[in-house]
């Protein structure tokens, strides 16, 4: 039986309208905090510097995988008492964060995932991009040649064990297409409770099975919110706006945590 939602959507399919509608979804996904790659407009910077504002007493451990230039180690740098370990494989974006200086931060060559072992990190460009991935078809899209580093994986759960490392406080995954490995190895640690875990969905997460709704199910007994410019978004209700796979920020919190940051 039609319903009026089904009939209307009928109706607007037969208007040749390809472009308008492309525009319309380009607005509607952005205005619900989607497309835009900029941290210091999209919310990223300012959620990442009230959070550590808000615990500048506590000590805390941070980790940044893929650090890529070092925009969120500069943050968490910024803090009295930290303990902070970013992880970057690609040999020339390690370099840049290295050339930072900031001090008393702990820089690793590794990638992180599933399981331990070796792997080829793929990029597009020898000096760096921030489309490096695990996944070669992640970085053949942009139609150029690929270049391959060999790079070690190490999971989660491991490396905290061999650092002697019990909880992380803040866990900052960008990863391009390797988060689900990444929280399938690191089980553990999630479960022993982090505080924030903030991480990216888009078109890459595809390649490894990944979803929204996939990682609430990796992070049980967690809270997920999209970052907006001002606010954060409850995602504790899947709709189909949920699994939209256009670039956006999701922040998970412990549940009966609070997440520091305003949730529209």
């Amino acid at each position: 039986m039609a319903t009026k939602k089904n009939t209307v959507a009928g109706m607007l399919a037969r208007i040749p309208a390809r472009r308008l509608y492309e525009v319309m979804l380009w607005a509607s996904t952005s205005g619900l905090g989607m497309n835009n790659y900029e941290m210091d407009i999209n919310g990223e910077t300012r959620f990442a510097r009230d959070w550590f504002s808000k615990n500048q007493n506590r000590r805390l451990t941070v980790f940044d995988l893929g650090g890529h230039e070092g925009w969120f180690s500069t943050i968490a740098a910024n803090h009295p008492n930290r303990d902070l370990h970013v992880f970057e494989p690609h040999p020339a974006s390690r370099a840049r964060i290295q050339q930072l200086r900031l001090e008393g931060i702990h820089i690793w060559p590794f990638a992180v995932g599933a399981e331990p072992g070796n792997a080829t990190l793929w990029d597009h460009d020898p000096a760096g991009s921030s489309d490096a991935s695990l996944f070669r078809e992640a970085v053949t899209h942009v139609g150029m040649e690929t270049v391959g580093f060999p790079v070690e994986v190490v999971t989660l759960d491991d490396f905290c064990t061999k650092q002697g490392i019990q909880k992380i406080d803040y866990l900052k995954v960008d990863v391009e297409g390797s988060e689900r490995a990444v929280f399938k190895g690191g089980q553990r640690m999630i479960q022993n409770g982090i505080d924030i875990i903030h991480f990216e969905v888009n078109g890459k997460a595809l390649l490894d099975g990944f979803s929204v709704d996939k990682a609430a199910d990796l992070l049980r007994g967690y809270r997920l919110y999209r970052i907006l410019p001002n606010r954060l978004m409850p995602l504790n209700k899947w709709a189909p706006s949920t699994e939209v796979f256009r670039y956006q920020n999701i922040i998970a919190t412990q549940e009966g945590e609070k997440s520091n940051g305003s949730a529209s």
